[in-house]
């Protein structure tokens, strides 16, 4: 709205000629995604599902996709303060995290991704890597098997929610998770990890659930 823009530009705190010509990247970007989308609304997308027949995502479902981008994007969505960083949610509930299209715009203002109860179970590549501020990731009941690769670059999350897949840890995934030192809340619940996990180097971790994984040792540092 008019108080938002007023708001971001004042952000910005640069001289009118410059604000001027940032504006004008962000309404070319603005057009870059909406032709994207629409390239990506016209063609066939389909999704293969864990278990169950590959089938074509209806027009109606990719509309809603596009559309749910753009206003992210626009930060049009619910607006999130953590730890005194200003960001946005992005709701993808319940799509099919396969099919979802390659990015070329900036997110890095979305800090909350709720991308839960999908169920193919595998991201394309790039998807995450344009939301690199995440604060807070949902990936819970996604028919996951591993973890998708652009976590471990994901320095600034908080919240991991990986509840209800079917993760096995191995060297790697121990590795990526170690690797997320600010992490305050951790949720394997339901996956058959198969071993324990490291926490030693989470030093901000306060919730750590592992019910139901299988696992009878305590996490390393624990």
């Amino acid at each position: 709205n008019e108080v938002q823009a007023g708001q971001f530009l004042y952000q910005l705190k640069l001289p009118v000629p410059v604000i001027t010509r940032a504006l004008m990247n962000l309404k070319a970007e603005l057009t870059t995604l909406r032709s994207d989308l629409e390239q990506w609304a016209a063609s066939s997308v389909w999704t293969q599902p864990r278990s169950g027949p590959r089938s074509q995502l209806s027009p109606q479902v990719k509309q809603d996709i596009s559309r749910a981008l753009i206003c992210a994007w626009r930060r049009q969505t619910p607006s999130v303060t953590i730890e005194g960083h200003l960001g946005y949610e992005l709701d993808l509930n319940a799509w099919p995290v396969d099919s979802l299209p390659v990015l070329t715009a900036n997110f890095d203002h979305i800090s909350v991704l709720h991308l839960s109860n999908s169920s193919s179970g595998h991201f394309p590549a790039g998807f995450l890597n344009r939301l690199p501020n995440l604060r807070i990731l949902s990936l819970k009941s996604s028919q996951l098997v591993e973890l998708p690769v652009a976590i471990a670059s994901m320095a600034q999350l908080r919240v991991l929610n990986l509840q209800g897949n079917r993760i096995a840890l191995n060297d790697e995934t121990v590795a990526t998770l170690s690797g997320l030192t600010h992490l305050r809340s951790l949720n394997l619940t339901g996956n058959t990890l198969g071993r324990r996990i490291d926490v030693r180097r989470m030093g901000e971790l306060k919730h750590l659930l592992l019910r139901h994984t299988g696992v009878a040792d305590w996490p390393l540092g624990v």
